[in-house]
């Protein structure tokens, strides 16, 4: 079986995908969003569980399997409200799940997909990169509480100096940010992460939009 049911998320008309929750609901209730790459392999249910370690090999049907599903930090707001909201998921040698992360270390890569769709309950969201890298864990990529602003501004600027591409978004005041995180394999506890904007889909001004 498939990972996900086909027409879960089918393509609209202005090239953004959508989502029936209510009949993801029905087969996985913790559900939470979509996250979508276009003209990538990125396009899953993102689930949050009660930790961070029951997904890592449960398929979002309840399956068990190494493929694990896109999961939401479980210290996380549900609906993507808190400052920071991060997604896990595996590096899988097929190149499925977030493997294909590690491409935002190409500039080129990096324009020619400047955001994702993050598709939730409440309403689609664009997700404008600005920064991707590899991380230790020992660093502060997975910072859940991004205050004071002074602490956030030096942590924007941390993950901006890090990072493999040069994106002219940053995130103003108030925006929210959010992080996937996948596995990388230069050294021991390395990850490989992508730091987003979570915006308005009116809001359409990153590179080449």
């Amino acid at each position: 079986s498939s990972e996900h049911a086909a027409g879960d998320a089918k393509p609209g008309l202005d090239g953004r995908i959508q989502a029936d929750f209510e009949a993801l609901a029905q087969v996985n209730p913790q559900i939470v969003g979509w996250i979508h790459g276009p003209d990538t392999v990125i396009s899953y249910p993102v689930v949050q569980g009660e930790d961070n370690s029951y997904y890592l090999d449960h398929l979002f049907s309840g399956e068990k399997n190494g493929s694990g599903c896109i999961f939401l930090d479980a210290d996380c707001e549900r609906d993507f409200s808190g400052s920071h909201s991060i997604l896990y998921g595996h590096h899988m040698k097929n190149g499925s799940m977030f493997a294909s992360l590690k491409n935002y270390q190409s500039q080129s890569y990096y324009e020619a997909h400047p955001y994702f769709q993050l598709l939730t309950p409440e309403g689609d969201w664009r997700v404008d990169v600005f920064s991707a890298y590899i991380a230790d864990v020992g660093q502060e990529a997975w910072q859940l509480e991004l205050a004071p602003e002074g602490y956030r501004e030096g942590w924007i600027q941390d993950v901006m100096d890090r990072s493999l591409v040069q994106a002219p978004a940053a995130p103003r005041q108030g925006e929210r940010i959010l992080t996937l995180s996948t596995c990388s394999y230069e050294f021991a506890n390395a990850r490989f992460v992508v730091h987003g904007i979570i915006r308005p889909w009116d809001m359409a001004n990153s590179a080449g939009q």
